[in-house]
């Protein structure tokens, strides 16, 4: 069994480790071995202990998934009126359940809410900055009676928080630190604008 206390030995991925009854969670994989290979790699590894029995393995895998990973929801998200705009929701909704990561723009570092949409949207040919403010101010504003699946919102003023609209009142986003990717509500008390990439 693999037991890790604390949080990540990176210190880079901010990403806090819980020692439950049934052995680890973990927002990264614990059991990939590329996860393995970044923990390997970090001088102040805090592993006690390590024992490599693929059915045991397999069966903590099972309980923490069910446990802690976040599934995305029922049902995709409605049908975007464009393929361009499809295929960023498409991309989007993959991601559902990878862990918020501040400056994060990859399935691999996790995603914070302009990482996500920047990634998202180029899975539909189009290049955004890594900035929620700056993709409001470079992309063509759209109204809020307007809005369609694909359309980037906005919130808060100053602006500092994206999320990509899915149809149906509903986002798919990266909220905060603490939380995954998701798809939720659009919160309108703080909505502030939408844009069209």
């Amino acid at each position: 069994m693999l037991r890790i206390v604390s949080s990540c030995p990176c210190y880079s991925c901010a990403v806090p480790i819980r020692v439950a009854a049934i052995g680890v969670s973990h927002w990264h994989s614990l059991y990939d071995s590329a996860y393995l290979r970044h923990l390997a790699a970090m001088p102040d590894m805090r592993l006690v202990a390590l024992q490599d029995s693929s059915a045991e393995i397999a069966a903590q895998r099972a309980a923490a998934a069910s446990t802690y990973t976040i599934s995305p929801p029922p049902g995709a998200p409605p049908p975007a009126l464009n393929a361009n705009a499809q295929a960023a929701i498409d991309a989007a909704y993959s991601m559902i359940g990878v862990p918020y990561q501040f400056a994060g723009s990859s399935p691999e570092s996790g995603f914070d809410c302009s990482g996500l949409t920047m990634w998202a949207w180029a899975h539909a040919g189009v290049s955004l900055p890594h900035s929620s403010e700056m993709q409001y101010a470079v992309l063509p504003h759209v109204a809020q009676s307007d809005l369609q699946p694909g359309d980037l919102v906005f919130f808060y003023s100053p602006i500092h928080h994206v999320g990509i609209y899915v149809g149906g009142g509903q986002m798919i986003d990266a909220p905060q630190t603490g939380t995954v990717v998701q798809m939720r509500s659009v919160e309108w008390n703080v909505y502030v604008g939408a844009a069209r990439p």
